[in-house]
């Protein structure tokens, strides 16, 4: 049986697919688990400067402050 996601994909995303298929319940379960601890962990990181990110914001023209436009 075909796989309709597959049909149309890159080679690597059908390599994947295949993959996933031959994989166990217990195999899959255990990736997924993986996947969303990695997501987790990034997302309770704090590493970005918030002031820093706006001064780099600001200073794109056209998005950021300009003389006739101050917030």
């Amino acid at each position: 049986q075909k796989c309709r996601i597959c049909e149309y994909q890159a080679p690597f995303i059908k390599r994947i697919c295949r993959a996933l298929k031959g994989m166990n319940r217990e195999t899959l379960e255990l990736l997924i688990q993986e996947f969303y601890n990695m997501g987790k962990e990034s997302v309770e990181k704090t590493d970005v400067d918030m002031e820093a990110l706006k001064a780099e914001i600001s200073a794109i023209k056209g998005i950021g402050e300009t003389d006739e436009m101050k917030y």
